[in-house]
């Protein structure tokens, strides 16, 4: 750290270490005016948020899987992947599985599976529908998603 000392009449640079961190003394140095994190939020209004939703639900419509009884009586993954493996379906691409309510067992037997992400109806977001190359739901799910998104 660089100090002014005031000698008399005459101002004189003089150093003094204050801080071991200090990026022009010490060896490795630092950046100084370095890059900062640029914060960029884009806000979206409601009615283009919608929009937006049913266009990528329609458009992932092939890749959507609806069951007429999507529950399990325990928390337990094994029985989670006894009811995907009736369907005929595998979890080895990444799966999303909308939920109408937050408490459901399902949600605490997929949460060890690396390719499966749980997301509520009431919250859906862009993101999780983009990056899912399969999305599972039921009736009851997708009713809710409909009374939610598709009245525009």
């Amino acid at each position: 750290m660089v100090v002014v000392v005031n000698l008399g009449n005459k101002k004189v640079l003089d150093v003094h270490v204050q801080v071991q961190t200090d990026p022009l003394l010490w060896k490795g140095g630092g950046v100084i005016f370095g890059p900062k994190p640029k914060v960029v939020n884009h806000k979206l209004n409601k009615k283009e948020f919608q929009l937006a939703l049913r266009t990528l639900l329609f458009n992932k419509r092939e890749s959507l899987v609806v069951f007429d009884n999507f529950e399990i009586e325990n928390c337990k993954t094994k029985e989670f992947l006894n009811l995907i493996s009736k369907a005929d379906r595998n979890l080895d691409s990444k799966t999303l599985i909308i939920l109408s309510n937050a408490n459901d067992p399902i949600q605490l037997a997929v949460r060890n599976i690396p390719t499966v992400e749980t997301v509520l109806a009431t919250s859906l977001n862009i993101k999780a529908l983009l990056r899912a190359q399969q999305i599972f739901l039921d009736e009851t799910t997708l009713n809710l998603i409909k009374e939610i998104y598709c009245n525009g």
